[in-house]
């Protein structure tokens, strides 16, 4: 299977949309086991679903420029900066709150960083 600018973008906005559902509709539902208040993690959910719409427009409307994959890739590191800055400061954060913002972190700064090798490498 060969890797493109179009499945990069496909993979990110499945990934965002992903995160934004589990956020908005699961870990706001269940927040007392996750220990983060509504309020951030529907924000979490709006950055999110945004990422996705971006992603998917990129993928559909022939976007598929490194430019714009470097700059998704950016706004996923950016979002994983604001993660961890409402992890640490979440007073009542619990360990399953930790491990699943410790995944999902993990898990997008490795597509991201992935992007931004792949848009450089397209580059060249």
């Amino acid at each position: 299977m060969t890797i493109t600018l179009k499945k990069l973008f496909l993979i990110d906005s499945l990934g965002a949309t992903l995160t934004a559902f589990m956020l908005a509709f699961i870990l706001a539902k269940f927040n007392g086991a996750f220990g983060v208040a509504q309020g951030p993690l529907y924000l979490l959910a709006a950055f999110a679903l945004c990422f996705a719409v971006y992603s998917f427009l990129c993928a559909s409307l022939s976007r598929q420029k490194p430019v714009f994959l470097q700059s998704i890739a950016l706004a996923n590191i950016a979002y994983c900066c604001l993660t961890t800055y409402l992890v640490f400061t979440s007073p009542t954060i619990t360990l399953l709150g930790c491990l699943y913002f410790a995944a999902e972190i993990m898990i997008v700064l490795a597509l991201a960083f992935f992007e931004l090798y792949f848009a450089k490498n397209l580059n060249n």
